[in-house]
């Protein structure tokens, strides 16, 4: 009898027994789900502050270079009245200007040409204490003198309003440009001294070309004002400047 009651009750014990198992099956399975997405939640937050520290180091070591760049175009270029911080800049405005980080505390002038180590980024236009306003070579009313450097044949640059350059040649009949082609100041007129790269040709347009700037202000964070080529050049910028005060 006792038996049979054993084998009675043995299918309700383990039925009992699969169930109390299964239960406990699903709150350890629930607790491991739940302790593994706290810890990819933590991985996560972990990565993504990683990735923070990797761009910051990355935009240090960026910077680090353009300074050292900087540096040593200063140290080459006896013309260099003051380097400066590019602290902003126009991007949507027909009108291309940029702010530096010295002014006329620091023998910063109207006229004075502006570059960086990438190339020519405009000249000064306005000037206070501490800092300075620069119309950029992009801008309608920047006109530099220049030459193709592949071949020295003289062109002209003029901003387009747009953060490109129009290339025109001085001989018309004939497109003298090529993709690619690298433009310099040519050192005609007297303010921008030679040889500073100025554009890069992106396309044929007609007989000139459009090009895009060298140097970027919005990727560049030094800049050094040199004086002039001429110094007659910088006195009639002066003038033209009070002129139309």
């Amino acid at each position: 009898m006792r038996g049979v009651a054993l084998d009675a009750t043995a299918p309700v014990t383990s039925g009992t027994r699969a169930v109390t198992d299964t239960v406990a099956g699903v709150f350890t399975g629930a607790g491991n789900y739940w302790d593994a997405a706290r810890q990819n939640a933590q991985l996560k937050r972990e990565r993504e502050l990683m990735m923070q520290r990797i761009v910051e180091a990355r935009a240090i070591s960026l910077e680090n270079q353009e300074l050292k760049k900087a540096l040593e175009l200063r140290e080459h270029a006896p013309a260099v009245v003051a380097s400066g911080r590019i602290v902003g800049s126009s991007f949507n405005s027909p009108r291309r200007y940029a702010i530096l980080s010295v002014g006329s505390s620091d023998g910063v002038r109207v006229g004075m040409p502006v570059r960086s180590s990438n190339g020519l980024i405009g000249r000064i236009v306005d000037t206070g204490a501490l800092a300075s306003r620069i119309l950029l070579v992009s801008d309608r009313a920047s006109i530099v003198p220049a030459k193709i450097l592949r071949d020295g044949q003289p062109v002209i640059s003029q901003g387009r309003g747009d953060g490109t350059i129009d290339l025109r040649p001085l001989e018309v009949g004939r497109n003298p440009f090529k993709p690619g082609d690298i433009v310099i100041t040519s050192g005609t007129g007297g303010l921008y001294p030679p040889l500073v790269p100025i554009a890069r040709v992106v396309r044929l347009d007609d007989d000139g070309a459009i090009a895009i700037p060298l140097a970027d202000p919005s990727s560049t964070s030094f800049a050094l004002v040199e004086a002039p080529y001429e110094p007659a050049a910088v006195a009639e910028e002066a003038g033209a400047a009070t002129e139309g005060e």
